[in-house]
């Protein structure tokens, strides 16, 4: 099999020749990109190119030229190759496959708790940059990559990854050291330079499961001011992502380093990253390079929305995660402005209350406030047509308003306006419509 781009040797031809009896590339053509096979099992393989490069023309042929190692195949006109799961995307490792079919796809993320396994909801996250090179590989040895400490050292792709990887080299490493007295022996580490004035905390993270060690500690050290941050896992032999924040703002172009270790045993681990924030999102994979994940932007508009949703009355029901930041919105039926929308969100000052909001052409006809204190899953409900809305909050209910008018909108978007900038990732658990009005006593017995 060969890919085709656009530049390269061979007869304009740039990729690499794979045998699919045991997935060995046999014959590479050009220089501009990197190839990973993994074994997808049932002798399926599944064959990732990484280039860089505008424009790119992709081709898979089954009738490789033929090369002094390699004969050419002529067919015998009924064999073949079966192929499947096409997928181009940005970055510089293959994600998992996410299927389509006329149109590009953004696959929705749901997310569960990794003790429990119970069902957390859609999550919603920032944009984040994964700084740390080569998050699954601490056996690689280059100026970006992690590097032992005497007397550390790393085995590579000994455990099945958290991920459940199980063969190759992005399985988990072993890391073997000894008890160390600071925080930078019997580690290994990682140098990353903060961008001048940046001013912002960074948080590390990394899965770490014990294997003879009994203690394990990972530490950021801020390379201008020589401070140590650090957090640790103890008397555990399950995978458990540690993650440190670093005390201060960052505020400048020194290297700061990254290490993990100083441990009496064995540890496995995998999954580093590195990230400008005060808290960890969601593992974003590396290889030789950063990688950047984009906002989280989910919405339902034209036809989609049309449907279902009635513009004169209505109920929304939002069972999600507390806000962390004012003005987050669980979910908002809006025109793609602000001039008509309502809106189920937190409050513009306290994170103690929810809100709900109508606009109607600019002006807000409805803007109310409940308390949540001591609530993080909160139950959320707005009922409204024209002359009776209220509300509901974890089974309190409001006062029926006989003022305010409905505006008309065009879709339903979740967490979509405020959730940008410096929050933790957040969960729809559950989201319902109903295209009436609810009575008030079903309001406060659906949010109980």
């Amino acid at each position: 099999m060969i890919v085709n781009t656009p530049a390269g040797s061979a007869a304009g031809n740039s990729g690499p020749m794979v045998d699919l009896q045991d997935g060995v590339v046999v014959l590479n053509f050009g220089a501009t990109y990197s190839t990973n096979i993994t074994d997808a099992g049932n002798d399926w393989w599944r064959i990732a190119i990484t280039f860089t490069k505008s424009g790119p023309v992709l081709q898979v042929d089954h009738n490789p030229l033929p090369t002094s190692t390699v004969a050419a195949y002529t067919g015998d006109g009924t064999s073949g190759v079966l192929l499947w799961g096409a997928q181009l995307e940005e970055g510089s490792t293959a994600t998992t496959y996410i299927p389509t079919t006329t149109t590009i796809s953004g696959a929705p993320r749901f997310d569960h708790d990794p003790v429990t396994g119970e069902s957390l909801g859609l999550l919603i996250e920032e944009s984040r940059t994964n700084f740390s090179k080569y998050s699954r590989r601490f056996d690689v040895i280059s100026g970006d990559s992690w590097a032992p400490v005497a007397p550390a050292a790393v085995a590579g792709s000994t455990t099945t990854a958290p991920d459940g990887t199980s063969a190759g080299i992005y399985m988990a490493d072993t890391i073997t050291g000894a008890t160390g007295t600071a925080f930078n022996t019997s580690v290994v580490k990682q140098v990353y330079t903060v961008p001048n004035n940046a001013n912002s905390k960074y948080t590390f993270s990394v899965y770490i499961k014990l294997l003879t060690a009994t203690q394990a500690s990972i530490y950021i050290r801020d390379g201008a001011t020589g401070s140590v941050s650090s957090a640790s896992v103890e008397n555990t032999s399950d995978w458990q992502r540690v993650v440190v924040t670093s005390s201060a703002n960052l505020t400048n172009a020194t290297p700061h380093t990254f290490y993990i270790g100083n441990t009496d045993g064995d540890i496995t681990v995998w999954g580093s990253q590195i990230e400008k924030g005060a808290f960890s999102s969601s593992y974003i994979t590396t290889d030789t390079s950063t990688v950047t994940r984009a906002a989280d932007v989910a919405s339902i508009e034209g036809t989609n929305f049309s449907s279902w949703y009635n513009q004169s009355e209505g109920t929304v029901f939002v069972a999600v995660d507390k806000a962390y930041k004012t003005n987050t919105i669980a979910a908002a039926f809006d025109d793609g402005s602000g001039a008509n929308r309502i809106e189920v969100r937190s409050s513009g000052s306290s994170l103690s209350n929810a809100r709900y909001v109508i606009t109607d052409n600019s002006t807000t006809v409805y803007s109310k406030e409940s308390s949540t204190a001591g609530a993080n899953r909160l139950k959320l409900a707005l009922a409204y047509k024209t002359g009776s809305v209220n509300n509901a909050t974890n089974g309190v209910i409001d006062i029926v308003d006989a003022t305010a008018s409905i505006p008309n909108v065009s879709r339903l978007a979740f967490q979509n306006e405020f959730f940008l900038t410096d929050q933790r990732p957040g969960h729809i658990a559950r989201l319902a419509y109903y295209p009436y009005r609810l009575a008030d006593a079903t309001l406060q017995e659906i949010t109980s």
